[in-house]
């Protein structure tokens, strides 16, 4: 019986050709395409029965049905997975906040976030500051026309720091209540400032000492201990009982002849002594040597030649 549908020639005709029958997949057609889905399949021809058919077309077709399914469902699969993988992304990662500071724990550790960060706290006139946790990460502008005390807080949880600044014309000083310590510097003078750091236990100040006198740190010229003159040339006073001979000219004959001449004052400190000889330094023990006041050349100077010292007594 002729399965239905079949071209109604005879089985000798070239058109019965497996390879014309329509539904012949299209791996056995020239050129071959191949579709993944697809099998190849036995010849059939007129005579097939319904059984030949129905196997034929289960072994070229089949799963594509499944197939089908799955494109369908990929979207929806894709986006389950990807909500499933933010999901535990964001409850691996915590959040806290503790004394104003913000704490984002990662698999890179924790990052710190100080709310406050170049914020500016002017306290300028305030005699007395005590600090904050807000001061965290932020500047505080101390000073008055009178010494200002900044106490840092042995209370506040760390990690902290912040910034202090002296904008006035008197000293503010730092100081800590009991349990805690301040290690560096703990005087701003005008003009200054320092970055403290608290670990917990110790404030750590750190600065640029600036001086109103001779004593170590950046030199603030105040016009009385510490001038500078118009040539920008900055003058320390000696120090009290000191002085200075300027271009003074040792007594004694100068006549190629005479090596020994003598000093008003003794210099102190010997070394301090800086002679010379028609204005060439001379270099003690080599050219000359002194006892409390007396030179004595190691070579008798000429006549006509120019002998002067300068040394402090």
């Amino acid at each position: 019986m002729p399965w239905p549908g079949a071209p109604k020639t005879s089985p000798t005709s070239p058109s019965n050709k497996a390879s014309n029958w329509p539904g012949i997949p299209k791996s056995q057609q020239s050129p071959a395409i191949n579709p993944p889905s697809m099998r190849a399949v036995p010849a059939l021809n007129e005579n097939s029965t319904m059984g030949d058919v129905a196997h034929s077309m289960k072994v070229a077709f089949d799963g594509l049905t499944v197939h089908e399914q799955a494109f369908a469902n990929l979207p929806a699969q894709v986006k389950a997975q990807a909500a499933a993988a933010a999901t535990e992304v964001i409850q691996n990662i915590s959040s806290q906040i503790t004394s104003g500071v913000t704490a984002f724990n990662s698999t890179t550790g924790a990052i710190l976030f100080f709310p406050n960060l170049s914020f500016v706290n002017n306290q300028l006139g305030n005699p007395l500051y005590l600090t904050q946790t807000s001061d965290a990460g932020q500047k505080i502008i101390a000073g008055d026309s009178s010494p200002v005390t900044v106490t840092l807080n042995p209370n506040i949880t760390p990690p902290w720091f912040t910034f202090i600044g002296n904008d006035s014309s008197a000293t503010v000083s730092l100081t800590t209540d009991s349990g805690a310590t301040i290690n560096g510097l703990s005087s701003i003078y005008p003009g200054g400032s320092v970055m403290v750091y608290y670990d917990g236990a110790t404030f750590w100040s750190e600065g640029v000492a600036i001086a109103t006198d001779s004593s170590l740190g950046v030199v603030q010229p105040d016009g009385v201990t510490i001038t500078v003159d118009s040539s920008g040339i900055l003058h320390v006073p000696h120090a009290a009982g000191a002085n200075f001979a300027d271009s003074e000219v040792p007594t004694g004959l100068i006549n190629s002849l005479n090596v020994t001449f003598t000093l008003a004052h003794a210099p102190v400190p010997p070394l301090s002594l800086d002679l010379y000889l028609n204005g060439l330094f001379q270099a003690q023990t080599h050219d000359y040597t002194l006892a409390v006041s007396t030179i004595t050349m190691a070579l008798a100077p000429n006549s006509g030649a120019t002998l002067y010292a300068n040394y402090r007594y």
